[in-house]
């Protein structure tokens, strides 16, 4: 039978080594956690993003305040945009990405190219739109849980645009950006640009150009804006609404 059998403790030796350690290292080692702790990146509750994203009646501002700027619920709202079964959520996802981005021209451009592609957002790149232009060549129809988020790139732009500027570096995007707001406020500026087609009837190219002259008129006025904190307390607007409020879309716009 085996006895137990007792290991021999710690000698006064070790046990003072030990002590003195502990001293010596314990205000070292908690000064390090503190700064870690205070410089690491925040958490973000990805689902309380979504949750917000999939709100069908909009979503408060006070809720929204605390991700503003939060480049990590940017990307759970580009994970969205990329992801087929959110697909019913992706016009509001589009505009609270701009509306909680920093303006960033890598990601304004993908959302140029992707309102004027046909294409998913996961296959626009973030490449200048004038380029893209030339090497994309697909034309064809959407349906309409495809063209509505891309309608909403235009409030998107106007919301990212209105925050003050992080970088010189952005000065000549973000006017560019501004400029494309402002002459895409005239319906015939996207005749060419825009490359798909909606697959309702009442989604003739005329209308649809009417309705991006018109959202792009409303990001213009919020990138334009002085006073943008008070437009805040209404929050992101879709391109449902927005446009109902204009007159521009029928009583019913989806009729199946």
């Amino acid at each position: 039978m085996i006895k137990n059998t007792r290991f021999p403790s710690y000698s006064k030796v070790h046990q003072s080594v030990i002590r003195v350690a502990r001293q010596s290292f314990a205000p070292v080692l908690c000064l390090a956690f503190t700064w870690l702790n205070l410089h690491a990146a925040p958490t973000v509750n990805s689902e309380a993003i979504r949750s917000l994203a999939r709100l069908s009646q909009g979503f408060p501002r006070a809720e929204l305040q605390m991700y503003r700027g939060d480049q990590a619920a940017v990307e759970v709202l580009k994970e969205m945009l990329q992801d087929e079964s959110e697909k019913s959520a992706w016009p509001t996802v589009v505009t609270m990405i701009g509306y909680l981005s920093p303006f960033d021209n890598a990601l304004a451009n993908r959302l140029v190219n992707y309102l004027e592609s046909s294409a998913p957002f996961r296959d626009c790149p973030s490449d200048d739109p004038e380029s893209f232009r030339t090497r994309d060549r697909i034309r064809k129809t959407i349906g309409r849980e495809e063209y509505e988020p891309k309608l909403n790139v235009l409030i998107a732009l106007g919301y990212m645009l209105a925050k003050p500027p992080e970088a010189t570096r952005s000065a000549t995007s973000r006017l560019a950006m501004r400029s494309y707001l402002s002459d895409g406020m005239g319906p015939s500026f996207w005749q060419t640009r825009v490359r798909w087609f909606g697959n309702n009837a009442y989604m003739s190219t005329s209308f649809r150009n009417q309705l991006l002259s018109r959202n792009a008129e409303i990001g213009f006025h919020l990138a334009a804006s002085k006073e943008f904190a008070s437009r805040q307390q209404r929050g992101p607007r879709s391109v449902s609404y927005s446009n109902r409020e204009a007159g521009l879309v029928p009583a019913n716009p989806n009729p199946r």
